[in-house]
């Protein structure tokens, strides 16, 4: 049965089982009647032919629309409402590495990243909420683990029941991506470059500025500045190869202004680029294109070469390889940057280092420069000496305290690195780095922000021991001219009363001598005479003592007021004759034995039988022997404290001689110990003590020809040593036979 047969079937079911013919027709209107059943069964077939052609165009159509949809150079995807793909061609396949018929029906969101998922949803419903097409970036993970930059563009419809749709095209963007960072690298190091020239063109116009007049040093300035603006320029070229030999050239158009040569001319003499480069440096640039043949890592390489005009330049000269799927070298992409201004600059740079150095050697103090790191960055030769270093050159740019000193961590107590990072200039004072017992003071000059390789701050170490030593003198002369008028006003006040002791007491002594013989011949006739509670015999030797102790307190008196007048003139040789040291010690002890007895529990003294005698003062020594034994009684500070005085012979220096006074009492810290032999300085209370005991017997053992010196610590106790020596040379004893 044919297609038309098909179709009349169809025809008469559709036709009612009977038709009722009111009236009879003629033969006219049945001959018209069956006319128009012809024509319009034409008709019909004629409609038929075209609808079976147009259906035939359409199949065509849908089939070039499957390819055109299948392989199209974007991905397409249709999903439902909730994200979920319904079709799918081959391209997204492809792109996510997954079969296209098990991408139906699965969720696109699973291959993004979790935190992409929620921005996926969102797209959607912005998609469904606003007309027209929107945009998402994303990174989409295909099957086999890679990653790739997506730009997807989706658009709302509705399929045929008027269900919500969601068509969405994917284009893979990783190669506009890498570009994009490629050009951002290269931007950046132009916006850094410009930088390194604006900062380069600020230090220019603070040179003119000082030449010439603000007006005309600015109108200068700024003409330099466009003109060093006009003249930065880069240029990228590209060179082909086939089997490892350039065959193809081109240059950028701004290789006329870099080079003086134009595109054409280096197109038209393919080696023109080769025979401008500096001869010099032409093996530095076969390197640089072999090791890109060999596919190592290639670094910008700086050389020179002939400018048209004959002059050389520097130039940077950056490659870019391309290889292909053999890893062979088909073409490298290179960007060519003139650099003579700056290389100019570094070369100036380093004649003004080499300048700087030459400065900081002429100056006799160390000198060292640093970063705010404490870096070295220089230093003079006087540093060189200073810090025992050979071979300064190889300590640049490393922690000082490994240079100077070898250790890995910075010095314990160094006040100079955080003196550097307050970013001021400071000075102050320290003890000797080499020698503890010298003064240094440290100058530390800022100077502002690091620029390039050059440092924060320069550090000056001067020793200013010996300046530290005048200026005690000088505090010390000023002191002893301020009581200079004072000292004869006390000298006068304290000598007038000390002659009425001084004149009556030999007169005393007579008037003793005349009674004491009735004394004697009344306790003769009397055996238990007693005087105050003692025999008269201890009375007898005892009332002489007291007038030989009055006799000797006031030759003291007029000791002690004869060295405070002295102390204020300029220092004289004290009067020296041969005494028995014992004598001295012992005349010492007995005038503060009393004082010893009260303040502390016991009392030892160690004085050798046989002491030889003693070139020197004997007043002079027994007043700096009161005054350490006086000091030490009024030191102690505990129940059981205790002195000691020790007399001894020193071993190595046989015509040295140690009379050291020891206590447990409260002890001195470091401070004070600088500055006991300071005139008036006391650390007794108001009343105690002047502060010129230890300074007079300090400046006595000077006078002497012995010296004074004192060992202390808190809580455990003090030792004072008068040392007699040189000039106090002493004689052999010689024994009776």
């Amino acid at each position: 049965m044919g297609e038309y047969d098909q179709l009349r079937r169809q025809a008469e079911e559709k036709i009612p089982a009977r038709i009722n013919i009111t009236e009879a027709i003629t033969p006219e209107e049945a001959q018209r009647i069956i006319h128009e059943l012809q024509v319009h069964q034409i008709e019909l077939e004629l409609q038929n032919e075209d609808m079976r052609k147009t259906q035939r165009q359409m199949e065509e159509s849908r089939a070039r629309y499957a390819d055109l949809y299948d392989f199209a150079p974007v991905g397409y995807l249709t999903l439902d409402r909730y994200g979920i793909i319904q079709e799918a061609n081959l391209t997204a396949a492809t792109q996510l590495g997954v079969e296209r018929g098990r991408l139906i029906n699965s969720p696109l969101h699973v291959y993004m990243d979790s935190q992409d998922r929620e921005r996926w949803r969102s797209h959607c419903n912005q998609v469904f909420a606003e007309p027209g097409r929107q945009t998402f970036e994303v990174r989409l993970r295909s099957k086999d683990g890679g990653q790739f930059d997506a730009w997807l563009e989706s658009i709302a419809g509705k399929d045929i029941l008027g269900h919500q749709l969601l068509r969405t095209a994917i284009t893979d963007i990783t190669a506009r991506k890498q570009a994009e960072e490629e050009l951002k690298n290269h931007r950046d190091d132009l916006e850094r470059r410009t930088a390194e020239l604006v900062e380069a063109n600020e230090q220019l116009k603070l040179e003119i500025e000082k030449r010439h007049q603000i007006e005309d040093a600015l109108r200068e300035s700024e003409q330099r500045y466009k003109k060093l603006i006009e003249s930065v320029t880069t240029y990228i070229y590209r060179v082909m190869l086939q089997n490892g030999k350039a065959v193809a050239i081109t240059h950028g158009p701004g290789c006329e202004a870099v080079t003086g040569y134009t595109a054409e001319e280096y197109s038209a003499t393919p080696d023109l680029w080769y025979r401008m480069v500096y001869e010099a440096d032409k093996e530095y640039v076969l390197a640089q294109i072999d090791k890109a043949v060999v596919g190592e890592v290639i670094l910008p390489l700086e050389h020179r070469i002939t400018h048209k005009n004959g002059q050389v330049i520097w130039v940077r000269n950056t490659i870019v390889p391309i290889y292909n799927q053999e890893r062979q070298l088909v073409v490298y992409d290179g960007l060519i940057e003139e650099i003579t201004d700056r290389k100019l600059a570094e070369e100036a740079l380093r004649r003004n280092r080499i300048h700087l150095q030459m400065v900081f050697d002429g100056i006799p103090d160390p000198l060292l420069m640093v970063d705010q790191h404490m870096r070295l960055k220089l230093m003079n030769q006087a540093a060189e000496k200073y810090y025992v270093v050979s071979t300064p050159q190889d300590f640049q740019d490393n922690y000082c305290y490994e240079c100077l000193t070898g250790s890995s961590v910075p010095c314990a107590g160094c006040d100079i690195p955080a003196a550097v990072l307050t970013g001021k200039s400071t000075i102050f004072e320290r003890k000797g780095f080499k020698d503890p017992d010298r003064i240094e003071k440290v100058n530390i000059y800022y100077l502002g922000p690091e620029v390039g390789s050059e440092g924060n701050a320069v550090i000056r170490i001067t020793d200013i021991t010996e300046a530290r030593l005048m200026e005690r003198q000088m505090v010390q002369s000023e002191k002893l001219a301020s009581i200079g008028v004072l000292v004869a006003g006390v000298a006068h006040e304290i000598n007038n009363p000390n002659n009425f002791i001084t004149l009556n007491i030999p007169i005393l002594r007579a008037y003793l001598h005349q009674i004491i013989p009735f004394m004697d011949d009344y306790a003769e006739a009397h055996n238990d005479f007693a005087v105050l509670g003692m025999s008269y015999r201890d009375f007898r030797e005892d009332i002489f003592e007291l007038v030989d102790n009055l006799e000797y307190g006031s030759s003291r008196i007029n000791a002690t007021v004869s060295a405070l007048s002295e102390f204020a003139r300029e220092r004289g040789t004290k009067e020296k004759s041969w005494v028995d040291l014992k004598l001295v010690l012992e005349k010492a002890i007995s005038l503060c034995r009393g004082r010893l007895m009260k303040s502390v529990r016991n009392f030892s003294v160690n004085i050798p039988d046989e002491l030889p005698p003693v070139l020197t003062n004997p007043l002079s020594l027994e007043q700096v022997l009161v005054n350490l034994l006086i000091n030490a009684a009024q030191a102690a500070d505990k129940y059981n404290s205790w002195i000691e005085l020790n007399v001894s012979r020193e071993e190595l220096e046989p015509e040295q001689l140690i009379i050291a006074v020891s206590d447990n009492g409260c002890g001195m810290d470091a401070v004070t110990q600088q500055r006991i032999f300071d005139p008036f300085f006391t650390t007794k209370g108001p009343g105690v003590g002047t502060g010129l005991g230890l300074s007079i017997s300090h400046r006595l053992m000077e006078e002497l020809g012995g010296r004074l010196e004192v060992s202390s610590e808190v809580g455990l106790g003090s030792t004072f040593k008068v040392i007699l020596y040189r000039e106090n040379k002493l004689v052999p004893v010689i024994k009776e036979t």
